[in-house]
């Protein structure tokens, strides 16, 4: 959508013009004054429209720098990888990462004996950064939104569909999912998101692109529409 323009107002009638001046200026005011109305609500949809465009490039470049950051600490985790923490023994120096009860872990502190500091246990240790939620690969569905597999999906919309989650993410961790949804047949989503208009979007005739968020407790949810 072009960025819209408002129409300079024709000169307003003055106690000084003669009379019939004083009418010709108050009709082709008061005609400016429809005219206006309408220009300034096309202005005010163009303006919510490019801001809420803008908030979602923020939001795009914001997950990208998070991925870039979790990639960089994961190749570095990668490259100074020692093994099972419990396999150890001996001294163990910065840079250096363990696999123990389940995740990566990240040496901070050098150690005399790695024994004796057990990671998840002591402070010399952090938990590396999960890399394997952020593959932003775009997926092609008409169900099953798959969060292993990625956290983009387009739906075709011109029949209905009912839509539902496969491995969500645990309490200890956030994902940002993108739907992207073309047609406005009917679409039923999980139950388990919360709306940020209190219900589910009203589909567009071009598209929809929904954005859910997961915080670690619960689904929100908001969606742009384009008719």
């Amino acid at each position: 959508m072009a960025k819209p323009t408002l129409t300079s107002p024709p000169p307003a009638p003055q106690r000084t013009n003669d009379p019939d001046t004083f009418v010709q200026r108050a009709d082709a005011h008061v005609a400016w004054q429809s005219t206006n109305v309408s220009e300034t609500q096309t202005a005010i949809d163009w303006m919510d429209t490019t801001f809420t465009a803008v908030d979602e490039d923020r939001q795009a470049a914001e997950s990208a720098a998070t991925t870039a950051q979790n990639a960089e600490q994961a190749a570095k985790s990668s490259a100074n990888f020692k093994g099972e923490w419990a396999d150890l023994t001996g001294a163990l120096s910065v840079p250096a990462s363990v696999y123990h009860s389940g995740t990566t872990w990240v040496l901070l502190n050098d150690l005399a004996d790695v024994t004796t500091s057990e990671p998840g246990v002591s402070a010399d240790w952090a938990r590396a950064l999960a890399f394997n939620r952020y593959d932003l690969a775009s997926a092609s569905v008409t169900a099953t939104l798959d969060l292993a597999q990625q956290q983009v999906f387009r739906v075709d919309a011109s029949v209905s569909r009912t839509l539902a989650f496969a491995n969500e993410p645990g309490l200890d961790r956030a994902m940002t999912v993108v739907v992207h949804i073309s047609g406005n047949s009917a679409v039923t989503w999980p139950a388990s998101i919360t709306w940020d208009e209190g219900v589910a979007p009203e589909l567009g005739a071009a598209f929809t692109r929904v954005v859910l968020m997961w915080d670690g407790v619960e689904w929100t949810g908001n969606a742009r529409a384009r008719a």
